[in-house]
Order: C-alpha cells, then sequence, then structure tokens
C-alpha cells in the first residue's frame, strides 16, 4: 500500500513518550479520525496503564515523516481508515488487533461520552467532580 504524500509530509500523529524515551518499540497503534494536522494515528508501546495515558505530558507529536523514518515498517499502515487497531505479534509484525471486551470503566466512559454528543453534562465536568471528591477524601484520610 502505498502513503499518501501529503499524509506523510503533512501530518502529525501522537506517540507515547515509553516508545521514544524509554525505547520499548510500538506495540500498539491505532486510528481516529484525520482532523486538520492530526492524521488520527496514535502509537503505543503496548504497556501504558490508564494512569500513565492520563497524563497528558506522557504522550507527544511527532510527523509522520519522522515516524516513517524512524519505524519505517508502519508506511504501509498508513492509509488505514479510522477505527484501524493494530498489535505487533511475537514475531514482530503488526496484525490488526482483536477488540477485547468492554470493561465496566470503559462502559461508563462511553456512556458519559454519549451523553455529552447529546449536549447534556461535558465529560470534562464530570470527571473534574470525581477527581475533585477523590481529593477531598485523600486529604480528609491524611489529616485524619
Amino acid at each position: 500500500m502505498e502513503t499518501n504524500l501529503d499524509l506523510k509530509e503533512y501530518s502529525r500523529a501522537l506517540i507515547s513518550r515509553k516508545v521514544t524515551e524509554e525505547g520499548t518499540g510500538i506495540g500498539y497503534m491505532i486510528r481516529d479520525e484525520w482532523v486538520g494536522d492530526d492524521s488520527g494515528w496514535r502509537f503505543y508501546s503496548g504497556d501504558e496503564d490508564d494512569l500513565f495515558l492520563m497524563e497528558p505530558d506522557h504522550m507527544k507529536w511527532i510527523s509522520l515523516k519522522e515516524m516513517t523514518v524512524a519505524y519505517p515498517e508502519l508506511e504501509p499502515f498508513l492509509n488505514a481508515p479510522a477505527g484501524s487497531e493494530y498489535h505487533r505479534g511475537e514475531d514482530g509484525t503488526f496484525r490488526p488487533a482483536e477488540k477485547a471486551p468492554e470493561t465496566a470503566d470503559q462502559m461508563l466512559i462511553r456512556a458519559l461520552s454519549e451523553r455529552q454528543d447529546r449536549g447534556r453534562r461535558p465529560l470534562r465536568f464530570v470527571i473534574g467532580l470525581a477527581v475533585l471528591i477523590a481529593v477531598y477524601f485523600i486529604i480528609r484520610a491524611l489529616l485524619g
């Protein structure tokens, strides 16, 4: 599959700092919708946990041109449609990722996102409120 020159030259993607700074390599990649110069691609080592991914500084922007120089094996996948997911197999090649069953947390997040899409209370508000409540109880427990 040949890569669209515009996509490669002028687009960027998000990559986990575990890949770029810890050198773990890319183990999982997913493509969201293409918006502006964001190609929608997200690249992960595959062992990031939710806590790691909640911190925006743990991801960084990288041009797709830089990605294909550093990881030439990714180039055939760059034109895959939004929703595409791949994981690196034991033999080192990328394969379509199997969809794991949705966890209770994922169902809750999806339900809250759907509520946001219908114009109700934004998801950020609900998450912010949950964090505020958690901080309150942590401080209360520390002060005893």
